[in-house]
């Protein structure tokens, strides 16, 4: 380095000696050097110059990424507070968060850090309006106020902060203090999508899909969800894997599925690992692999994934493919039962019922088929009113099992018309009703129950309508 840069140094301005230090730091002026670099920022920092006090607390804090220079805390933390106090709104934008997570310098303190996000905001610093909009968003250091949420959210989003833009269609998408407006929600989504953000790719995908503040288009669907999976986003990966595998919006292609579900599933995306776990298993379009079958089932099950959860109790209660075990099978319903899995809670009403694998116990039969009912299962809703109308384990209440027996209905239960065709065409705990039976009985063979054609012809060989 030559003398030339340096010989009228004591005269030059805190600004120049820091951007001497700059040039000196990135090699731009001869070969780097960051001792000389150091001793610059030092010299323009004593004179008070706030971005020569932020980078000399970037640098002991181990942000420059230079193992020539030593960490030091303390130090870091002193000039950075120097630069704050002078008002340099990235330092202060940098403490705030420093104190928000408490990673830097070990002290978490949310009345510091709101303090010092606000001078910044107040600034107008883009990620700083962002982050304060965020805790009124979130009653993070403030007193939730959705309206201050919005305002600062917009500023910084309308500045290009790309996590604002997420956070304020994330406020839109779930009408949190604001109302519900699905076209703003595409609008910020697409702006921090269009910026690269990858979550905000694949939700824009999710909303053209489901024509969701825009016009419904799954050409623009699989644009972003291409987007998104080229750059590794399990989610998306997910979602085209389906596309290839059923032949949604391209060609049908069972190769590029599982490529796609093996990406997402080696993330660690559960559902993804569950998909592969049942095409493998069952041999659905590829030769059955068993052994990676269960893998990926387990894999699934063990991040607490109750579909899969509930696949390996039936695998374990069958006894197909492997031994069959019932105390895991009751284990691994349990699970699923456990974060309200409909069917296995059916399965589980099932098991106590009988004693299969279980101790007999109608009380808790009755408590799971219950718990399966009240979401809307079609198999339990059966059951269940077939116990109210034999009254077993319950009083016999015949308009409780009437009323199972349409719910099952309108779950597209077959049985639960042939039920009720039988109980009106007979007249058995409700007023007889021709008609409505025959109904029900057609319903019930149009289905293909088979009891309820008999019936029908049955009814026609003694003259009846």
């Amino acid at each position: 380095m030559t003398d030339k840069y340096f010989k009228n140094l004591k005269k030059a301005s805190p600004m120049d000696i820091y951007n001497m230090g700059c040039l000196v730091f990135s090699g731009k002026i001869g070969q780097k050097d960051t001792k000389m670099a150091l001793e610059l920022w030092r010299l323009s920092a004593n004179q008070g110059y706030s971005p020569a006090q932020f980078r000399l607390a970037q640098a002991y804090c181990g942000k420059l990424k230079d193992d020539l220079i030593p960490l030091d805390l303390e130090e870091s933390l002193e000039w950075l507070t120097k630069a704050a106090e002078a008002g340099l709104d990235k330092a202060q934008n940098f403490l705030a968060e420093a104190y928000f997570t408490g990673k830097i310098y070990g002290k978490r303190d949310q009345a510091l850090a709101v303090n010092w996000i606000r001078k910044a905001a107040d600034q107008g610093h883009p990620e700083s309006l962002s982050r304060l909009g965020y805790c009124y968003s979130q009653g993070e250091g403030v007193k939730k106020d959705p309206a201050q949420a919005l305002h600062y959210l917009r500023l910084a989003a309308d500045q290009g902060v790309v996590q604002a833009q997420k956070n304020l269609a994330a406020l839109y998408s779930t009408g949190q203090g604001v109302e519900n407006d699905w076209t703003q929600c595409a609008k910020y989504t697409r702006l921090a999508a269009d910026q690269g953000h990858i979550a905000a790719q694949f939700n824009l995908a999710v909303l053209y899909n489901n024509g969701l503040g825009v016009e419904k288009d799954f050409t623009q669907c699989l644009k972003y969800l291409r987007l998104a999976a080229d750059q590794a986003f399990p989610d998306a990966q997910y979602f085209l894997a389906g596309c290839y595998q059923f032949g949604i919006g391209v060609d049908k292609n069972m190769a590029m599925a599982i490529t796609l579900y093996s990406l997402a599933a080696d993330q660690g995306l559960a559902q993804a690992q569950f998909k592969l776990g049942q095409i493998y298993f069952d041999g659905d379009e590829v030769e059955q692999d068993l052994s990676e079958g269960f893998k990926y089932l387990q894999l699934a099950a063990d991040q607490g994934f109750a579909q899969a959860q509930f696949k390996l109790g039936q695998i374990y209660f069958e006894g197909d493919e492997v031994e069959q075990d019932l105390p895991k099978s009751c284990k691994y319903l349990h699970l699923a039962a456990d974060q309200g899995f409909s069917d296995a809670q059916y399965a589980l009403a099932d098991l106590y019922f009988w004693g299969f694998g279980v101790e007999k116990d109608l009380a808790k039969s009755l408590n799971y088929y219950h718990l399966a009912v009240d979401q809307g299962n079609g198999r339990a809703e059966l059951s269940l009113a077939d116990l109210y109308l034999r009254g077993i384990g319950v009083e016999r209440d015949v308009p409780q099992a009437i009323k199972l027996y349409k719910q099952a209905v309108d779950h597209g239960q077959p049985e639960g018309y042939l039920h009720l065709g039988f109980m009106y065409c007979f007249g058995q705990g409700v007023r007889k009703d021709l008609e409505l039976g025959f109904l029900y009985l057609e319903g019930a063979a149009k289905m293909g129950v088979s009891r309820a054609g008999e019936i029908l012809q049955e009814l026609k060989d003694e003259n009846l309508p």
